[in-house]
Order: C-alpha cells, then sequence, then structure tokens
C-alpha cells in the first residue's frame, strides 16, 4: 500500500497544533492511509481518542492494536506519533475486525472546512452507525475498565464482569437487536468482545463475546478461528471446584486440552509471549543447555489464553520452543497466589503456601536473575569441562 509520504512526514515534523492541521489533510484527501489497516470502529474509536501531545498525538485507546500487524501498526504509531504504542504487545493480528475503507471524513464536512474538532466528527460518525447498540457497548467497556483492583479475589473480578456486561447479553440475546446494523458494527462488537473474554473465566463475559461472533457476517473479514476457544474455557468455568487445579494446551485447532494437576509442581513462571520481558528471559533459559534441561523438568509455564494464537493458528511460542513449551492456564480461581497482571514472573509452591522469587527481567539486572534461577533450579554454572 502506497501512503502520502509528503503528509506523513509533515504530521511528524509539527508540533502540536500543526500536527492538527496536518491530521485534517491527510483525513480528509481520500489518499491511502495506514489507517487503511483499521476496523471502520477501530479507526473511528482511535480518531475520537485522540489528544494533542507535544510531538504529535496522544491516545488512551488501547484494543486498536489487536486488529493490525506489527507493520501495520507501526506505520499508524509514525503517522500519529504515539510513540507510547511502539513495539506494544498483541501487535500481530489475533482476531481481525475486519477491514473497511470507509469510515473517512468526507471532503466538503464540517470536519474538513476545520468548523468542528476530530474527535466530535468521530464520535457523530461512530454514534450514527452504532445506534442504540454503542450506549450498551460503552458502559460495558466503561464498567470493564473502572472493575476492582488486581489486589482483589477472583470472585469479586468475576462479579464485576458479570454485572458489567449482563445488560449487553441480554441485549445480544433479543432477535432484533441487530436489525439495522451496518455490518462493520458487528465485527467491531464482535472483536471488541472476543478481545475482553479471552483469558476471562467470566461467564457473561465469553458468552457476549460468543453470542456478538456468531451474530457477526461470517464471509465479511471477521475470523472465528478462536469460537472453539471460548466455548471451551466457558465449559471449564462452569465446571469449577473449589481446590481443584488445570493446565491445559491450546493446540493448533484453537482446542483446550485439559490436564488435571495430581500434585503441585515446586516452580510455576508466568510469563507472556507478547512480553518481551518474558520473551528475554526464556530465549536466555533456552540458549542455556543445562538451565534448559533443569527447567523443563521443575518448571510448569503458564501464559495467558490471550498470547498463544498467531495468524497460522499455531501456539506463537510454542512453535519456536518446543524445548520449553508454555501450557495456558484455564482459571484463574484454580490458582488464584498467581498475578496475570505483571510479567514475567517466578512462583515457588512449599508446606508454607507460595512466594514469588522472581518478578520482571530489566536488561540490567538480567545476570543477577539468571544467577537467582540457576540457584533455586540447582544449576552449575561453571563451563562444561
Amino acid at each position: 500500500m502506497r501512503y502520502s509520504m509528503l503528509l506523513l512526514a509533515t504530521v511528524l515534523s509539527m508540533p502540536a497544533a500543526g500536527a492538527e492541521t496536518a491530521l485534517r489533510a491527510h483525513l480528509c484527501s481520500g489518499a491511502p492511509s495506514p489507517l487503511d489497516a483499521l476496523s471502520r470502529g477501530g479507526r473511528l474509536r482511535l480518531l475520537e481518542s485522540l489528544e494533542p501531545a507535544r510531538d504529535g498525538w496522544r491516545s488512551d485507546y488501547r484494543p486498536f492494536v489487536v486488529d493490525v500487524t506489527a507493520a501495520e501498526q507501526a506505520a499508524i504509531v509514525d503517522l500519529l506519533g504515539l510513540e507510547v504504542y511502539r513495539g506494544v504487545p498483541f501487535s500481530t493480528r489475533a482476531s481481525s475486525a475486519g477491514v473497511d475503507s470507509a469510515g473517512y471524513p468526507a471532503p466538503g464536512s464540517r470536519y474538513c472546512r476545520a468548523e468542528e474538532t476530530l474527535a466530535a466528527w468521530a464520535r457523530r460518525a461512530r454514534l450514527r452507525d452504532e445506534g442504540p447498540l454503542s450506549g450498551l457497548l460503552a458502559d460495558a467497556m466503561r464498567r470493564l475498565d473502572a472493575g476492582p483492583s488486581d489486589a482483589a479475589a477472583a470472585e469479586e473480578h468475576v462479579a464485576s464482569m458479570t454485572a458489567a456486561v449482563r445488560p449487553l447479553v441480554e441485549a445480544l440475546r433479543r432477535p432484533d437487536w441487530s436489525a439495522g446494523l451496518d455490518p462493520w458494527v458487528l465485527r467491531d462488537l464482535a472483536s471488541t468482545l472476543t478481545f475482553a473474554a479471552r483469558g476471562s473465566e467470566d461467564l457473561a463475559t465469553i458468552d457476549a463475546a460468543i453470542l456478538a461472533r456468531d451474530a457477526a457476517p461470517r464471509d465479511d473479514g471477521l475470523a472465528l478461528d478462536d469460537i472453539t476457544a471460548l466455548s471451551g474455557l466457558r465449559r471449564l468455568a462452569e465446571t469449577f471446584a473449589p481446590g481443584r487445579r488445570r493446565v491445559g494446551r491450546l493446540d493448533a485447532g484453537g482446542v483446550l486440552a485439559e490436564e488435571a494437576l495430581a500434585e503441585l509442581p515446586r516452580f510455576v513462571f508466568v510469563g507472556s509471549t507478547g512480553c518481551r520481558f518474558s520473551r528475554a528471559m526464556l530465549e536466555r533459559v533456552a540458549a542455556d543447555a543445562r538451565l534448559a534441561e533443569a527447567f523443563g523438568q521443575q518448571v510448569l509455564l503458564l501464559a495467558p489464553q490471550t498470547d498463544f494464537r498467531s495468524p497460522g493458528g499455531a501456539p506463537r511460542w510454542n512453535a519456536s520452543h518446543p524445548d520449553l513449551a508454555y501450557d495456558a492456564w484455564l482459571l484463574q480461581r484454580e490458582w488464584s497466589e498467581l498475578a496475570l497482571g505483571v510479567t514475567p514472573q517466578l512462583y515457588e509452591f512449599g508446606p508454607d503456601g507460595v512466594r514469588r522469587v522472581l518478578e520482571g527481567f530489566a536488561e540490567d539486572d538480567a545476570e543477577a536473575r539468571m544467577g537467582t534461577l540457576r540457584d533455586l533450579l540447582g544449576v552449575d554454572a561453571s563451563p562444561r569441562p
């Protein structure tokens, strides 16, 4: 795709006020844009959330990176100066909301005549197409974002998510709820809800994602390959039993193969294929034959389900590092001692409970962390004879 390099360079080189003028020219030109890679809904939400910053723009809209490849994400970052998104995880397309080249301001519109703000135009365009569904979705996502703190009990998180999503689920179950909606709205809704549901054990959120994906056009750019994983996760959540612990692998077909643990391992590693610190740590482990052998024997690797899928279907980390293959954890309630929000972390389980023995993997502390890991696993660091 050819972009307008003159406009792109102009956006990058101007201060905030100039960047606003340059972006207006870019959006109103009708020329190809890096933003073409986004779904119509993702593009409108991103444009609606933009605020001027010193070197371009800033935004707190996060899910847009789900819709794009790493190269497409980099082009959007370059266009808007959104450096906070440079190299953010989930940049590999995990679920496509469907690309829709419409959703740009008309050349003669009030926005293009500089008579209204970008946020006002984008919000009006989005609300016009989404209709009453917009309010339900916005309220659900707002309540999800404002949920309990990370330190709250898993049961509190589940109750909060259920309450947040219930009105939307009720709407999705009505046979007439999608009447008159543009197909992009259904695609965008399915993508947004699936983003929230993957890795969640909340039945209402999973139900909403499955309902939305079933209703969305199946032949219009929306990948439905993770319906099986969501359905499997729902089944597992329904069979939760206190004191039970399970792990499972997500195969290339999206199926979760469940395994109940007869006894706890001594060490559990919580990492993320989308976290560069997790990758850096495990790549260092894999490069050390002795440590890799001990790690594989003594440590259970857990990763969020959201990190497994790749465009080709195979689990990304497992395909690259078969000797240190991840397991997917299935239910947070079964592993309530483990934190999901920060990676990487290494836990040690013992008679007195669990303790966190490693957290993070900063470059300036990498050697010390690797030394600690060798000591914990009883690995001799001396060169082989």
